[in-house]
């Protein structure tokens, strides 16, 4: 591939920059429109918002995007066809003065030039810039789109839910729970979140759990229960469910037992609250323990036991805010 002079950069710099404002420029009449498309840009969390946007102005309905090279990893193909999107890539570049005169990049720097250039004797100078480099979006490739969150993890998801699937109900449950232990929820908006690709947050020192703007409605339901295990089982100082429970409080646990707690606890109350996350706990939980290396067996049955026991309570909590039916009416 022939490489792109400085003018050549530039010129499509400014081209990508030429699209991404005129349909940002587009939405403005229409609110609606508008709306949609700042929910679209959400979906990037690992970018800025300026590359956000020019993903947006490149390929609607994105869903994830990766360079060549990561998806080629792990043996996935781009579509024959395909055309790479553009985002910018921070660079740096480091030159120095040579006794001639001439500007050379310092990676051409000689053993002594370098010398000369640490001891103040030859100028050095570095400038950061921006470059157009290619990536591809998710539904370029021939990736299942059921394997998508395999490959992208915090890929925002909606989960599969039965007809015990109560949102409301949970979200009462959750909150009766949090009320007890002195905690509060929060539901950061765009602007404000700070918890980059996660769907949420525990923040024991405030009692809080954050959740992600982006996160969708069953996500929701899943995410505060996972942090709800984490309010219950982790907290700072021992709460009124460990003592009503009678569970030690630890003090000692690392993270990824903490982790492992918390996903379990939530897997089991979302499973009997008919939302299925099986995929995802099988994967979080092989990241976080190592495919179970990192779980000490002797600990297993104490764990097992507060998870149970946690999940239970949650359970019987959730199940008493549940909407009450109304009995049907016989003919």
């Amino acid at each position: 591939m022939k490489k792109q002079g400085k003018s050549e950069r530039k010129e499509e710099l400014l081209a990508l920059e030429k699209g991404m404002w005129e349909q940002v420029e587009s939405y403005m009449d229409d609110p609606a429109q508008l709306l949609e498309y700042l929910e679209f840009i959400s979906r990037f969390p690992q970018y800025s918002v300026h590359n956000r946007m020019l993903i947006a102005s490149q390929r609607d309905g994105a869903v994830a995007v990766g360079s060549f090279g990561f998806y080629k990893a792990q043996g996935i193909k781009i579509k024959k066809g395909e055309r790479a999107l553009k985002v910018l890539a921070p660079c740096h570049s480091t030159m120095f003065k040579r006794a001639n005169g001439k500007w050379t990049s310092l990676k051409y720097a000689t053993a002594a030039e370098k010398e000369a250039i640490a001891n103040g004797e030859l100028k050095k100078v570095t400038w950061d810039y921006y470059r157009p480099v290619p990536v591809f979006d998710v539904t370029q490739t021939d990736l299942p789109k059921e394997k998508y969150p395999e490959l992208f993890p915090n890929l925002h998801v909606d989960y599969a839910t039965t007809a015990e699937f109560d949102a409301q109900g949970v979200y009462d449950g959750a909150m009766a729970i949090l009320n007890k232990l002195g905690a509060v929820l929060t539901t950061a908006d765009t602007a404000s979140w700070d918890g980059g690709v996660a769907k949420g947050y525990y923040r024991p020192a405030t009692k809080e759990i954050v959740l992600n703007p982006a996160n969708t409605a069953t996500e929701n339901s899943q995410v505060l229960l996972h942090e709800l295990a984490h309010a219950i089982l982790h907290s700072a100082e021992e709460n009124a469910v460990q003592r009503e429970l009678s569970l030690e409080h630890h003090r000692d646990l690392m993270r990824h037992e903490k982790e492992l707690q918390a996903e379990m606890t939530s897997y089991l109350i979302c499973q009997a609250n008919g939302v299925d996350t099986t995929a995802q706990t099988t994967r979080y939980i092989a990241h976080w323990t190592a495919k179970g290396q990192n779980i000490k067996r002797e600990r297993l049955a104490v764990f097992f036991d507060e998870i149970v026991k946690v999940a239970e309570y949650v359970n019987g909590v959730i199940a008493d805010h549940k909407r009450v039916m109304a009995p049907a009416v016989m003919a």
